[in-house]
């Protein structure tokens, strides 16, 4: 269902089925929400619920940082980070972390890097795989909104790049990301 319905009265009775049909889906799937404040509580709940060979998704990663200075805020970032790491390996776990980049990177109009991360510390040590993704139309209103490009950061597995706009497209309606297909 493109994300525009949700601003519009009433769905289709497509969209409604279609609607029905994810939550069904989704209803038989192990999924837990749960408002951790912490990444030790995050820990905690994953540990409780037998996350083993699971995934955890974070979102995000600046909330769980406590302190208010940048060097405070900084440890925060830096000490969560290295609990989910420990979290992945003894729980065995894949850890996605949604992270927030800095005012000055959204502001400057230029791609973000793995050090644009607000606060990032020792969040590049930490992880396995960073893609930073990148949509020009953000900061260029005259660019294709359908143009997008995922740079892989920083990956311990597979070549550090970028998944060029020839390659991936943003799909404003499904706020997702999608092979482009090729003609």
């Amino acid at each position: 269902i493109p994300s525009i319905v949700h601003d519009q009265p009433g769905l289709s009775q497509g969209d409604i089925g279609k609607l029905l049909s994810a939550a069904d889906t989704l209803s038989a799937l192990p999924i837990t929400i749960a408002d951790d404040r912490t990444a030790g509580g995050i820990y905690r709940r994953a540990r409780a619920l037998g996350v083993d060979g699971g995934v955890v998704v974070v979102d995000y990663l600046q909330l769980l940082a406590g302190g208010k200075s940048d060097s405070s805020r900084e440890e925060g970032l830096s000490s969560a980070s290295r609990t989910l790491k420990r979290m992945a390996l003894e729980l065995n776990c894949v850890v996605v972390v949604v992270a927030q980049p800095n005012l000055a990177a959204k502001r400057s109009g230029k791609r973000p890097t793995a050090a644009d991360l607000k606060g990032a510390g020792s969040v590049d040590d930490d992880c396995d795989l960073m893609i930073v993704p990148w949509i020009p139309h953000r900061v260029d209103e005259t660019a294709n909104r359908k143009d997008a490009e995922l740079a892989i950061a920083n990956s311990r597995h597979t070549a550090t790049g970028v998944v060029r706009k020839d390659q991936v497209m943003w799909s404003p309606s499904r706020v997702c990301f999608r092979p482009r297909r090729l003609r």
